[in-house]
């Protein structure tokens, strides 16, 4: 029956089914009833009728604003496919015209590719010719550097030098690539360019070795003389020239040292203490062995830069060659002192002082013309002190007397002896060497040993022992303070001894004589 009244009432059925239904789980149902709630304001018969028709009217409205919008679309996209079709045709017009300028540019292409090659392989030439005038070749700034004698020597002068030594030695190493002609060229170019650098640099230096106070102030000169290296010549002519300026300088600072003094009259000059033997020799030998050292530093400093051969050879014969310029005034000044006026004693010291400086400068200035004058004078010194002290010594002897009643030292034993210790005094100011010594004592002793035997000869028995052991024992006395002389000391007391045991028997015989005699007269 129920089932009778759905089928009957399709209203009741859709009324049922839209009350089953949950509108708040269906979106669409949602968004048509708030669409529906824009218009349909007024629940009427008439509106209920007509909304339907109003739905309908309002979606038909839709799609023609759809169909509106979709034509100007279409309309578009008709102008954008008629745009691409005439970009079609001007893009096939322009192919074919490519085609046909290729066709006609292929030829043109070909000759540009080879020109392109060519230009690029011409790029290379030229960047390996640029590197080679580079390292091979000198700048016209460097050219007229090393050629212009106008020009004083700077630093970019050694720099080219060094440039064109450089140059010269790669092309040797070039021989080995078979462009002999082009080194050959080079290597002729090069030497060309030290030839004439060299003689600029010899001139200047030469210029330069006159005006010149100190040779670590100058170091342009130094570089230059080790460039003359290659030169032995040059370099020797150079080396005599700055000889030559310094041994005139140091013989004027020499004699200004003897007669004018230090600056401001400090030191004093030299030759004021002439009086003194000495002190005016000691003085002018001090001189010369503090000036040998200062030239031989300043002859080191400029030769330091002399690899290419043996330094010390040629400050050597540096050294000898300056220090000749004093050689002349000192010899006459020495020779003036050496006399045997002055006494065997100052004799002596001056022959140790000059012996002392000429081992002392001999080992700065050996084979020199110094050393040789040193070595005359010191000669001279020594065989005018021994003339002298032997002419001293006869003159005492001569002079001797006989013994005083006390059997003392006479009192030209007393002379000798007070001789003798001035000479071996003196020669301490500087060291002895033994045999020096020995030679001194030998000269003075033997002589008055043997006029003291000589002497007690003539005397009695007893005397002559007592007067003997005196005198041997005052000799003994004043040997005993000085060195070197240990071998003699000995002797002497061997001869003290040997006295002391003769003049033991001589009295113990004299004692036997007496006894007897006084028993024979009782």
């Amino acid at each position: 029956m129920e089932s009778t009244t759905d089928k009957a009432n399709p209203l009741a059925k859709k009324l049922a089914k839209i009350q089953d239904n949950q509108f708040e789980n269906d979106k669409d149902t949602l968004e048509a009833l708030k669409e529906l709630s824009t218009f349909f304001n007024e629940n009427s018969i008439r509106t209920r009728r007509n909304l339907r028709g109003e739905i309908e009217g309002r979606s038909l409205a839709i799609n023609q604003d759809i169909f509106k919008a979709f034509h100007q679309v279409k309309e578009a996209l008709d102008d954008v496919h008629s745009q691409v079709l005439f970009m079609n045709q001007s893009c096939k017009g322009m192919s074919s015209k490519l085609a046909a300028v290729k066709m006609r540019t292929h030829q043109l292409m070909s000759q540009m590719t080879s020109f392109q090659t060519t230009s690029n392989q011409l790029s290379m030439e030229q960047m390996v010719a640029s590197k080679m005038i580079e390292s091979f070749q000198l700048t016209p700034a460097e050219i007229t550097e090393l050629q212009s004698f106008d020009r004083s020597v700077t630093a970019e002068f050694f720099t080219a030098f060094r440039k064109s030594k450089h140059i010269h030695q790669q092309c040797k190493l070039l021989l080995q690539s078979g462009h002999q002609i082009t080194v050959f060229e080079i290597m002729e170019q090069m030497a060309s360019f030290q030839e004439t650098a060299l003689e600029r640099l010899y001139r200047w230096t030469q210029n330069q070795c006159r005006n010149i106070d100190s040779p670590d102030s100058n170091i342009l000169l130094t570089q230059a003389i080790s460039c003359l290296q290659d030169r032995p010549v040059l370099l020797k002519y150079v080396v005599d020239e700055y000889c030559t300026v310094r041994r005139g300088l140091v013989a004027r600072s020499f004699l200004d040292a003897l007669t004018v003094g230090g600056p401001h009259g400090t030191p004093r000059p030299i030759e004021l203490h002439a009086h003194d033997p000495a002190r005016y020799v000691g003085d002018m030998l001090a001189w010369l062995h503090q000036m040998t050292p200062t030239e031989k530093e300043n002859a080191q400093a400029l030769l330091k830069g002399c690899d290419k051969s043996d330094i010390s050879e040629l400050v050597k014969g540096a050294l000898a060659n300056i220090t000749e310029g004093v050689c002349r005034p000192l010899r006459l000044r020495l020779e003036q002192v050496i006399s045997p006026d002055i006494g065997p004693a100052a004799l002596h010291t001056l022959s140790g002082l000059i012996r002392f400086y000429l081992n002392t400068i001999g080992e700065v200035v050996p084979n020199s013309a110094l050393i040789e004058t040193l070595n005359d004078i010191f000669d001279q010194c020594h065989h005018t002190f021994l003339t002298s002290l032997e002419s001293h010594v006869q003159r005492l002897l001569e002079r001797i007397q006989p013994p005083s009643q006390d059997l003392s030292p006479s009192l030209g034993v007393n002379q000798l002896l007070n001789l003798l210790r001035d000479v071996l005094s003196g020669g301490h100011i500087v060291d002895a060497k033994p045999s020096d010594v020995s030679d001194v004592v030998s000269r003075v002793l033997d002589p008055l040993l043997h006029l003291i035997e000589d002497t007690a000869g003539r005397l009695p028995r007893v005397d002559q022992a007592a007067y003997t052991l005196n005198c041997v024992y005052q000799i003994h006395s004043s040997l005993s303070l000085y060195e070197h002389v240990e071998e003699r000391l000995e002797n002497l007391q061997v001869a003290l001894t040997l006295t002391i045991l003769e003049h033991c028997c001589i009295l113990s015989l004299f004692i036997g004589v007496d006894g007897e005699s006084v028993s024979s007269s009782e």
